[in-house]
């Protein structure tokens, strides 16, 4: 079975390239990355 790693990015993100080559290093498959990086808190239809 392959696992990959899903972020979730917001304004406390962190060094996405140290942490794809950490992912990288612990085995896993994937690393997914959201095409919208923030929702916003107040969002109205």
């Amino acid at each position: 079975m392959d696992i990959g790693i899903a972020l979730l990015m917001t304004q406390h993100d962190f060094n996405t390239i140290d942490l794809a080559l950490k992912v990288e290093e612990l085995g896993f498959e994937s690393l997914w990355a959201p095409e919208h990086g923030i929702v916003p808190i107040d969002f109205k239809v």
